[in-house]
């Protein structure tokens, strides 16, 4: 597993050279979650990078852009509502799509629609959701 200092990245589209479907940056801080929508999306052709909270998004994305954002909002560290605002301020066009699987998800998703998430999710997803989402959210 890697170090907590540094990004969890590595799962790509079928192929390193076959990223048609487009780059997305998925930041959550259950594994497991990272893992399914890594499946999905990679399965889907898109290149997938992983970051664990918004303290390693933000350091991802200091350095490239992806196509699209799919940010948790409750993390420990740098939770996502704080990390969109910071996004806003690097990247003020990035589709950023807010999720949240907590009690009180649906208050979460209308705050990080006001600060700049351009769509919502709320958790559990299936992968017709989460690829829709995406696609849709594509530039």
């Amino acid at each position: 597993m890697p170090s907590s200092s540094s990004p969890d990245i590595g799962c790509v589209a079928r192929s390193e050279t076959d990223t048609s479907a487009g780059w997305v940056l998925v930041v959550d801080d259950d594994e497991g979650v990272r893992a399914y929508f890594c499946d999905v999306l990679a399965s889907a052709g898109y290149r997938v990078d992983l970051a664990r909270d918004g303290g390693e998004a933000i350091e991802i994305l200091r350095n490239r852009t992806p196509d699209v954002v799919l940010m948790d909002l409750v993390m420990p560290n740098r939770e996502g509502i704080e990390t969109i605002r910071e996004l806003r301020a690097l990247h003020p066009n990035l589709p950023v799509i807010a999720m949240s699987g907590a009690l009180r998800n649906e208050t979460y998703l209308k705050l990080a629609a006001v600060l700049g998430a351009g769509s919502t999710l709320a958790k559990p997803v299936t992968p017709e959701q989460l690829l829709s989402a995406v696609a849709a959210a594509r530039p």
